[in-house]
């Protein structure tokens, strides 16, 4: 770990930045390794990796915003190399804190009250001494109010005995746009050509910069609003588990505030006030939309030491194609050693009406081995995906081998993958349109919803869209057809008055 000592102060500098210094043991840990041997399809160059630098060194960099904007995006290349370096920008700082920790981001928190599809919400400036407030709830945050998992009660819990913790994160040009258009709705109604729904997310350089315009006026947008202008209208969401539970020089660390529980009992943890702990984080996912896609492109992001991964086949540096096996070997935060890639990944435990941790019936509140089962966001071991596979391989090992010199956590996370369609809004189940990986899951976020490895009764999505979607012509709910219900905080966000 790189520490830069300043006046006063002890400042972390290097980009994902992992931990304070730590005296305690570290627990080991296994970690799924990225082949070197694959086509450099999508691999990054040292040239293009320092050309997202924004300051420090190579061994100890920051990273700039990308440009969401400044080029059409048609090659899901670029789709995976923006999300990196939105990545590496995002869990990076000249700071004490991580960008998406500091000012110009901030937390969302979420009210008793809301509806199936529009959560009451606010949001919390971070940076300046606001404490970050995350969430343990097995309903997913922005769809009834909770925050975690996908699509049930499930209650995700690591082999040491860590609940699972969410965090949700929007830009400040998310805000201005989400307040511009409560004020002055018909100038904030962004569309295009392609789509039939009014009021998009803004998809064009012209619209972020109408969005910066007001957002500085009205004091959302702090300073010059240049990286509010790269970005656009960014949604981070992010899982974690207490950092005592990990080797803490491996992660991303923060301080937050989260519900506490009384464990005494194995079959029920009762709510028991909150707490300010440390936590390391385990995944993220990254939503925002670039230029022609008011859909927002998804790409998702995880710790390679969560989860075994199941087998795929890439392209190695021949032209071969190549397989990746599985294995489960090891000390793993979600599995045990030698856990099945084909198991049926069920939760031991819910959340209940009252905020409790209930077991399942038989059961105890306890860890289940968890999978990541369609690596890369795609069937993996289907020769027809070989392209997406390897681009994506060679994505990472690529950065994985520049950002290897720094003794940092940046090498330990690799991106899963992204989806994003041909700039059409999407609807339910309309994967014509949809482009990437049509099976991506997160283990972290998606663990018990995973699409192929278990068939839930009442919650059956492949992918993002199936969830962050239009709902056509809806004369009962109108406001589920806008374009930009993709994203279920916006529409109910409370007023933010800086």
């Amino acid at each position: 770990m790189r520490i830069s000592f300043y006046s006063g102060s002890t400042f972390l500098t290097s980009s994902c930045l992992a931990a304070l210094l730590f005296t305690g043991a570290k627990p080991a840990s296994s970690q799924n390794t990225i082949p070197a041997d694959a086509g450099a399809t999508c691999a990054v160059s040292q040239s293009e990796f320092e050309g997202w630098h924004a300051g420090g060194t190579n061994a100890n960099p920051v990273f700039a915003a990308p440009d969401g904007f400044g080029a059409q995006f048609t090659e899901p290349c670029q789709f995976f190399k923006w999300g990196a370096q939105t990545f590496l920008w995002l869990t990076s700082s000249a700071q004490e804190d991580y960008v998406f920790d500091q000012s110009g981001f901030f937390d969302v928190v979420h009210d008793d009250q809301g509806t199936e599809k529009i959560a009451k919400v606010k949001v919390t400036p971070n940076g300046q001494g606001h404490p970050n407030i995350f969430a343990l709830r097995g309903v997913k945050s922005d769809i009834r109010g909770g925050s975690g998992q996908a699509g049930g009660g499930g209650a995700l819990v690591s082999q040491k005995g860590s609940l699972t913790y969410y965090g949700m994160h929007v830009n400040d040009a998310y805000v201005a746009f989400r307040h511009g258009m409560s004020e002055d709705p018909e100038a904030f109604n962004f569309t295009d050509a392609k789509n039939t729904q009014e009021f998009q997310f803004p998809s064009t350089a012209e619209a972020i910069t109408q969005i910066v315009k007001y957002g500085r006026a009205s004091g959302i947008i702090d300073g010059d609003g240049s990286v509010a202008q790269l970005a656009g209208t960014l949604e981070v969401k992010t899982s974690w588990v207490k950092a005592d539970t990990v080797d803490r020089d491996a992660f991303v660390i923060v301080t937050a505030q989260v519900p506490k529980f009384d464990t005494s009992l194995d079959t029920v943890w009762a709510a028991d006030g909150t707490e300010s702990i440390e936590l390391a984080m385990v995944g993220m996912h990254i939503a925002a939309p670039v230029t022609g896609h008011p859909e927002l492109a998804w790409i998702t992001y995880e710790h390679l030491s969560n989860t075994p991964i199941g087998a795929y086949l890439y392209t190695d540096t021949s032209g071969a194609a190549a397989t990746y096996d599985y294995n489960s070997d090891g000390t793993w935060t979600f599995a045990k050693s030698g856990a099945s890639g084909q198991g049926n990944m069920v939760p031991n435990a819910s959340v209940n009406a009252a905020g409790d941790i209930q077991a399942a019936e038989g059961k105890t509140v306890s860890a289940q081995d968890i999978v990541l089962f369609n690596p890369w966001g795609l069937a993996p071991m289907t020769a027809n995906d070989l392209a997406n596979n390897t681009d994506l391989v060679s994505l990472n090992a690529s950065l994985i081998a520049l950002l290897g010199a720094d003794e940092n956590a940046c090498d330990k996370y690799f991106q899963v993958g992204g989806i994003w369609t041909d700039g059409t809004l999407p609807k339910y189940q309309d994967y014509d349109i949809e482009v990437g990986g049509l099976d991506l899951a997160n283990s972290t976020m998606e663990s018990f919803h995973q699409f192929g490895a278990q068939k839930p009764a009442d919650f059956t999505p492949r992918n993002c869209f199936d969830c962050h979607s239009v709902s056509g012509d809806n004369a009962s709910a109108p406001e589920h057809n806008l374009g930009v219900s993709v994203s279920h905080i916006f529409q109910g966000m409370k007023p933010y008055t800086p």
